[in-house]
């Protein structure tokens, strides 16, 4: 009947119509399908860095066992970390004097299962270091025309303002004549006139880095403001009559048929030449002591304290040129010296080469990177000082494990990374925040390009360390500042590092970053660096 084919037909076609909603379903599920698989593999590309840098301290920080025998300290096994240098498992075994490295590749990765032999040295010469005085004292203010220093007995030309004093200098001022002396940690003297001083002392101890300040004054007057910069601090004044032990004072000392001291802040200790024991004297105390005093009494001091024009020159001086300079170090490389100058508000920046030639000031070994094997932070300091011919006042050294807890402390730096290193770190190139690990990697010289690569990297990490610190976008308090000092190899303390930071926020600082000047010389079969001390003396005093 013609409706039943109707129905046939309509049949027929529902039938096909649901077989071709079921293949666009089937096509619709792939579609889903595939666009789900793309939104994953977009997910997993955007997250990729996370996840690698979430398996990275796994990688950085497992395990290798090596062993190292000959002439260490404390030979026998150790488990270092991997990627830890030949460098580094000296540094923990300790080199004898009598050993020598020389012939280690010190900056190669250790292999696990590996065994370190340390030879003797040539002959059975040990390491000897040069005891050079590297005190500093300089005319900063002169009154009344030029006083006489005489040096070696022979009267100096030429003095005026800037001039630097040595140890066993002797100062003579005559009538209506006055000199101001600046020391390199900002102690500060004024001879008044008719008077003779000589700087019977200047020096830092090699090992343990005690400065020793020891002046007699053989007559006249003199007004002090003595500097206190720690438990080292040694200043000693002597006269015919009395050994005056001076820490952190304002004082004067007048020498005629008598010693008088007074002090004006502080304390110091007084014993007269015959006694074998003396006396405190403390802020607004004085005492008198002569050729036969065997004990001394502290008396009420009369006398008002100096005057602002007494002490006028001194602080002007104070205020001015002054700065503050450390040596960072890096295990195993680089060795950056920091000066921070208040007078020009410039910081200068110097890598001082691992290869720097230091024969001229020990025996044993000839390159600066050995110093801190043999002898610690402070026989690497007291040779960078000779090398540069600067005091350095503080110190401070890092291995990688304190580069990755300082810089999580004060939540990472942000650093431009670089495309051709950007791959082998698994970061993408550009500005970001790198935390502490992955800046650690980032200056690595093992990473890529040697030395002189990293040393570019380790200049943006620097860098970004300063722009952290003065722009206040890390708030370090003071107990940040003891957990970032906490376990670390220095002589800043926080309260001084409370002040730095203070110091750099105050300021419009501009910056130099350079290489100590010198020229490639080759030398044990090394290509090595040879500093030049008038080119460093240009770049500091500019």
């Amino acid at each position: 009947m013609p409706w039943q084919k109707k129905i046939k037909d309509r049949s027929s076609s529902t039938s096909g119509a649901e077989a071709l909603g079921q293949k666009a379903r089937g096509i619709q599920k792939k579609i889903y399908f595939g666009l789900g698989f793309l939104v994953l593999s977009f997910c997993a590309l955007l997250l990729k860095d996370v996840f690698v840098y979430r398996q990275t301290p796994e990688r950085e920080f497992r395990d290798i066992s090596v062993k190292i025998q000959g002439e260490v300290t404390q030979p026998g096994s150790y488990r270092m970390n991997a990627g830890s240098t030949v460098y580094e498992l000296l540094m923990v075994a300790g080199v004898k004097t009598s050993g020598s490295v020389e012939q280690q590749d010190l900056y190669r990765p250790l292999k696990d299962g590996e065994l370190i032999q340390v030879a003797q040295n040539i002959a059975g010469k040990s390491v000897k270091v040069s005891t050079a005085p590297v005190r500093k004292c300089q005319i900063v203010a002169l009154k009344g025309g030029e006083p006489t220093i005489r040096r070696n007995n022979i009267s100096l030309s030429g003095v005026g303002v800037g001039t630097e004093l040595l140890q066993y200098d002797e100062i003579i001022t005559g009538k209506g004549q006055q000199i101001e002396l600046e020391f390199d940690d900002l102690s500060l003297f004024k001879l008044e006139e008719n008077s003779k001083l000589v700087l019977t002392y200047l020096s830092v101890n090699q090992n343990n880095l005690e400065t020793k300040t020891w002046v007699e004054i053989k007559n006249g007057l003199l007004f002090a403001d003595v500097n206190y910069t720690g438990e080292k601090t040694n200043f000693l004044f002597n006269t015919p009559h009395a050994e005056v032990t001076v820490k952190g004072t304002v004082l004067s000392i007048g020498v005629s048929g008598t010693t008088q001291v007074n002090v004006y802040r502080g304390r110091v200790y007084v014993k007269p030449i015959k006694a074998s024991s003396g006396l405190d004297i403390r802020s607004n105390q004085m005492t008198m002591v002569d050729a036969k005093s065997t004990t001394i009494t502290a008396a009420e001091l009369k006398e008002e304290p100096p005057s602002e024009s007494r002490f006028a020159g001194l602080k002007r001086s104070k205020k001015q040129a002054k700065s503050v300079s450390f040596i960072y170090i890096c295990i195993p490389s680089p060795y950056v010296f920091i000066q921070i100058n208040k007078s020009t508000s410039r910081i200068n920046i110097i890598r001082i080469p691992n290869e720097t030639i230091v024969s001229d000031f020990v025996e044993g070994f000839d390159h600066l990177d050995k110093a801190l094997l043999y002898g610690g932070a402070q026989f690497l300091v007291s040779l960078i000082e000779q090398i540069l011919q600067v005091p350095i006042q503080f110190y401070l050294i890092h291995r990688r494990e304190d580069v990755i807890k300082s810089i999580d402390l004060i939540e990472g730096l942000t650093i431009d990374v670089d495309p051709e290193i950007s791959p082998i770190l698994d970061l993408k190139p550009g500005v970001q925040v790198l935390d502490g690990l992955m800046t650690a990697r980032f200056g690595s010289p093992s990473v890529i390009g040697g030395t002189t690569a990293s040393w570019k990297r380790q200049q943006k990490v620097i860098q970004a360390f300063l722009d952290k610190m003065i722009s206040g976008s890390a708030v370090m308090t003071g107990s940040l500042v003891t957990n970032i000092l906490k376990d670390v190899e220095t002589n800043f303390n926080t309260e001084t590092c409370t002040e730095l930071v203070n110091v750099l926020r105050k300021g419009n600082w501009g910056r130099d970053t350079q290489t100590v000047p010198g020229f490639s010389v080759l030398k044990g079969g090394r290509t090595s660096w040879k500093a030049s001390v008038k080119d460093i003396e240009a770049i500091l005093n500019k």
